[in-house]
């Protein structure tokens, strides 16, 4: 059996208007860059009394060497959704008007394609291998790496959301 280092969640709140497309563009185009592979689903729709509801499931995986595989996965969670005409620099948009929880986390596995799962050597070897040659790489560069990606996507989404603080906020307290 493989063995996986789940990093921590990252969550994201937000209510307002926003491109629903554009996040999701975001999100897939930021994984595709890197040479991840996406695989997006639309998990739930509903229509309620105040709005719909969707749920979106969004994976992104690559191979970092022949042994370990990287996963991204965003879950988003939108309610009381409302499609809403808005002006911007005068050409009218249609944009989606909702409360929206994002969830990202990472993931790191070792031997997906299960070559160590032959026989009881192999098995052996593989244990031995991550206990004593690979543990604390496995766990401190390549855990952080991914938790750098996987804030810096959280950056740009917040980025894109307009959730960002501009300017000197504190400038004139001092």
């Amino acid at each position: 059996m493989p063995v996986s280092l789940d990093m921590d969640e990252l969550h994201l709140k937000y209510k307002g208007i926003f491109n629903l497309g554009g996040v999701l563009s975001i999100v897939t185009d930021w994984l595709e860059t890197r040479g991840y592979e996406v695989i997006i689903k639309k998990v739930k729709h509903k229509t309620k009394t105040f709005g719909f509801e969707d749920e979106y499931e969004i994976r992104g995986w690559r191979d970092e060497t022949d042994y370990h595989r990287i996963y991204i996965d965003f879950y988003m969670h939108m309610w009381d959704a409302n499609e809403v005409d808005v002006l911007i620099e005068g050409q009218k948009k249609r944009l989606m008007k909702a409360r929206l929880y994002m969830s990202i986390q990472g993931k790191i596995e070792t031997d997906p394609s299960g070559r160590f799962d032959t026989s009881m050597f192999s098995k052996a070897l593989r244990k031995f291998m991550y206990d004593k040659v690979i543990h604390h790489k496995y766990e401190s560069v390549w855990g952080d790496k991914l938790q750098y990606k996987m804030h810096e996507i959280y950056g740009h989404i917040k980025e894109y959301l307009d959730m960002q603080s501009k300017g000197m906020y504190f400038k004139n307290m001092w």
